[in-house]
């Protein structure tokens, strides 16, 4: 099936309301702004009926001959000869129309709006207007005229048959409605004079509820293409955005390939010298040495994952999962941290209210990674406040027996309650921050990693007082196997 292609600016149709009562401009289904969209609908909406379009060629053409075959069979002796010559030929015309349309009408795929209106819609109008002709000359000529219910009947159905099967459009439906009605009315005058009057209405009725099917028909069709072309153009998008998103990934996957496989090698060289110094150094300058060790190897552990990760293409985030001791992880991260805080003049505190032996069920990488953004951005943004100070705590959830929640709690600016979901966004930063370095990132890296990972959050609480609060929710390890106990 053709179709035109499919954008925004195209396929709205003109702004007319299909409910707005018998106006004439609002009577009508309104056509595609677009010239292309119009064209390829027709096409649709022809080529959906071209069966229909076929079948009523046939029946028409059917009829045709049928009546031509009546007229020579038939007796006319009584009747006027020169009538009978002219009711043989519109018959023989209207037959050799419809034929003419059913043998050049071109196979279904092939077949364009203008080969319908050629060899369909236009034998079918003529027709219908030669019918009424006939009866017309039947009516005037004939010594015993037919009925006028007999011609009201057999227009009304012709004209249901038009409509039905050639679908023209609302338009000449109209038209050939208003034209037949009036042939026909004539017509049955001159047969019955006034003694129409009881059955006019029917045939007004049937005429015009024919040409209304039609109207609700095309509209229906135009609606249904338009909600077509603006799903064609959603999914367009969405193929588009996804197509994005995947080169994307995959350049960022190949920018931390490469940079992770180029920066272990002055690493490790940094790392052997330290190792030597280690060696031949004692007293305060060891303890340092140690420290800016350590953090060469977890700076080193962490390009190594990223490098697995990048190679791999994907992460099981469960697959780091286990049991832990939050508490060593947390006394790790204030180490590491405790030499900017004691520069920076910032008291650093650690309150752990877990019951003796709770373990939580997490990624060890995952949740120290999360503490030092959260400890960092504690620290970063306090350098302007007076007697600055951070408290780190953990403690059972009192609403969830199952969960622990580890808190990051400052006396800094805080952040406005508004923007509680914001700073988790990739690219965000408060107005305020824009003279503090930083790309809003690393706020959205901990919720993606935390929130990946089973029964695990992290959130913004809001404080009453000065300050920020941050609270990671992670899952006591009994619990975790005890579900997985149930699922097995």
């Amino acid at each position: 099936m053709t179709r035109a292609p499919s954008t925004a600016s195209t396929t709205d149709l003109n702004a007319h309301s299909y409910s707005d009562g018998l106006n004439m401009k609002n009577l009508f289904p309104p056509h595609f702004q677009s010239d292309e969209i119009e064209v390829a609908f027709r096409r649709q909406y022809a080529r959906t009926g071209h069966r229909q379009s076929v079948i009523g060629l046939s029946i028409g053409l059917v009829l045709a001959l049928v009546a031509i075959t009546l007229s020579i069979i038939l007796d006319h002796q009584n009747d006027n000869p020169r009538a009978e010559l002219i009711l043989f030929t519109i018959r023989s015309v209207i037959a050799i129309i419809l034929g003419i349309g059913l043998i050049n009408l071109p196979q279904q795929e092939k077949a364009e709006p203008d080969d319908y209106y050629r060899w369909v819609v236009r034998p079918a109008a003529l027709a219908i207007l030669a019918l009424v002709l006939n009866y017309w000359v039947a009516a005037y000529y004939a010594e015993t005229p037919p009925p006028a219910a007999r011609i009201f009947l057999v227009s009304s159905l012709a004209l249901w048959l038009f409509c039905a099967f050639a679908r023209p459009s609302s338009q000449l439906a109209a038209v050939i409605a208003s034209i037949s009605s009036i042939g026909a009315i004539a017509a049955g005058y001159i047969s019955e004079a006034s003694g129409i009057l009881d059955t006019v209405a029917y045939l007004l009725i049937a005429n015009f509820s024919a040409m209304s099917v039609t109207i609700q028909s095309e509209k229906r069709a135009r609606t249904l293409y338009q909600r077509t072309l603006e799903l064609e153009e959603s999914q367009r998008q969405l193929s588009e955005k996804s197509e994005r998103a995947i080169r994307s990934r995959d350049f960022k996957s190949r920018v931390l390939t490469t940079v992770s496989h180029d920066l272990r090698q002055p690493l490790l060289g940094a790392d052997l010298v330290l190792s030597n110094q280690l060696i031949s150094k004692s007293g305060p300058d060891l303890a340092k040495l140690r420290l800016v060790s350590n953090a060469l190897r977890q700076i080193q552990a962490g390009l190594e994952e990223i490098l697995r990760a990048a190679v791999a293409d994907e992460v099981d985030p469960e697959s780091s999962v286990e049991p832990i001791e939050l508490s060593a992880i947390v006394v790790q991260a204030l180490t590491d941290i405790q030499p900017i805080a004691h520069q920076a003049g910032i008291e650093v505190h650690w309150r752990n209210h877990l019951p003796p032996s709770t373990r939580v069920s997490t990624s060890p990488a995952v949740v120290r990674t999360a503490l030092l953004n959260l400890l960092g951005n504690a620290l970063k943004f306090q350098r302007r406040v007076s007697n600055p100070w951070v408290l780190v705590r953990c403690f059972v959830a009192p609403s969830r027996q199952n969960s622990v929640y580890l808190e990051v709690i400052d006396n800094g600016p805080g952040v406005d309650p508004e923007s509680a979901t914001e700073i988790f966004t990739t690219g965000y930063r408060l107005p305020r921050d824009s003279d503090v370095p930083g790309f809003g990132i690393g706020l959205a890296s901990v919720a993606e990693q935390v929130r990946e990972l089973p029964h695990h959050d992290v959130m913004l609480v809001r404080r009453y007082r000065r300050g920020a609060r941050f609270r990671l929710t992670l899952p006591v390890a009994s619990s975790i196997t005890r579900l997985r106990d149930i699922g097995a």
